[in-house]
């Protein structure tokens, strides 16, 4: 059988590696914003940063956006009420004063 796979061809490092890939994109699949990093690249984040998020963002939810400010240092949080994924289009003068007064306390 020329083109079927012989168990003696697999290796630890093989299913190892099928394994982790595997259960990868199980991950993403059950929840495709799921990064294991996150925490810890929000925790490298130094300077004084604004989290706008929209109170009913459908596509990545609210929840995203309090995970953020918990963990990079000197956050402040906004979610703009009655916006969804694109506040900056949806409510776009609500955000940009939001931005100028974040940006007027920080300079």
């Amino acid at each position: 059988m020329p083109n079927s796979i012989q168990i003696a061809e697999f290796n630890t490092d093989y299913l190892l590696t099928q394994y982790q890939e595997r259960t990868t994109l199980a991950s993403l699949a059950w929840n495709p914003n799921y990064d294991p990093k996150l925490e810890r690249r929000l925790a490298r984040v130094q300077c004084p940063t604004l989290v706008i998020w929209g109170e009913n963002d459908r596509m990545i939810p609210p929840v995203y956006g309090d995970t953020f400010h918990r963990h990079i240092a000197n956050s402040e949080l906004v979610k703009l009420t009655g916006t969804g994924h694109m506040p900056m289009l949806e409510k776009h003068e609500e955000w940009t004063r939001q931005i100028t007064d974040f940006l007027k306390t920080e300079m």
